[in-house]
């Protein structure tokens, strides 16, 4: 088709038009000459019931409203300063997991390391987000979180007919929305009890004490929130909408990394050579991707298998 009509032309999927590019002058045009028409997002169901009626961010319309919660989290969340504060967290929990793991190997039980893997970045993004976490023996909480995540994942990319066609939304032709209300309800029970905590611990303390102790990022929305209205939304709304982008953001895509990292390591495990490092602690403050003992565990170095020259044809 791009032959026939060229590199950019659109196409009609249902009731909306789509753009198609393909070819990268035009492409590096839709991202920096024209980045701000093309920010926004197309409208979905998913998004309506799962996303807080558009008040996610990371799918909302561009404007003040994503502008200003997106620096919140830039800010926030994701700066040097509040990674580094948030260090011990990280340490814990890798400490924690490490301990679980060894005596889960001792009891010679097979070991899901997708699963062992999700557990531990989902409680190092929910300590973070909200100062919880789940512990093995849970299994009311945890699963329920874990379920919304997927669920989320899922219908953010199947492809749902009301889209495409508009006046089917309300008919639940494929059964979809029935199951995007019933998780959208079920991780809104967990956000909203999350939120009330932290209300009933804020009111008990005193002003001087909210300044000093260490606040997450629940905190933060919450007195953001005090401080000034952002949107037509209400505060509790984007509090929890805006953490549980977060925690959509980055639970699954760092999941899916470590996994295949450690699958390609286990299949081409001849081609590296494993050095077991001494008692030295990990420092996480080494930069990322230098493959020495401060930085990883291991120090895993590559060695060719064929002489250089071949890999240079």
């Amino acid at each position: 088709m791009a032959d026939k009509y060229g590199p950019a032309f659109t196409v009609r999927l249902g009731m909306r038009r789509a753009l198609v590019v393909s070819n990268w002058e035009v492409a590096k045009e839709c991202f920096t000459v024209n980045d701000r028409t093309l920010a926004t997002r197309p409208k979905s169901i998913a998004i309506k019931y799962l996303g807080y009626d558009y008040a996610i961010f990371g799918f909302s319309h561009y404007g003040p409203y994503w502008r200003e919660v997106r620096k919140i989290v830039t800010l926030e969340l994701l700066s040097n300063r509040r990674l580094e504060m948030f260090r011990h967290v990280r340490i814990l929990e890798v400490q924690t997991s490490m301990k679980e793991l060894y005596q889960m190997c001792a009891a010679k039980n097979k070991v899901d390391m997708t699963k062992w893997l999700g557990d531990l970045t989902l409680n190092i993004i929910v300590r973070m987000v909200a100062g919880n976490r789940f512990f093995v023996t849970d299994t009311g909480e945890k699963l329920v979180c874990q379920q919304g995540i997927r669920d989320c994942l899922y219908f953010l990319g199947v492809f749902i007919m009301s889209d495409a066609l508009p006046f089917l939304e309300g008919l639940d032709v494929q059964g979809h929305e029935r199951r995007m209300k019933k998780s959208a309800k079920n991780m809104d029970t967990i956000l909203q009890r999350w939120l009330e905590d932290h209300r009933r611990e804020r009111s008990s303390m005193s002003s001087s004490y909210k300044t000093r102790v260490e606040q997450d990022f629940m905190d933060v929305m919450i007195s953001s929130m005090e401080e000034t209205k952002i949107s037509d939304y209400d505060a509790d709304t984007v509090i929890k909408a805006t953490c549980l982008n977060v925690i959509l953001g980055g639970n699954d895509t760092t999941v899916v990394t470590l996994t295949w990292a450690l699958s390609l390591l286990l299949n081409n495990r001849h081609g590296f050579e494993l050095a077991t490092p001494s008692d030295e602690p990990v420092d996480m403050t080494e930069s990322s991707g230098l493959t020495n003992l401060k930085a990883t565990p291991l120090e895993i170095l590559l060695i060719p298998r064929l002489p250089s020259k071949l890999y240079q044809c």
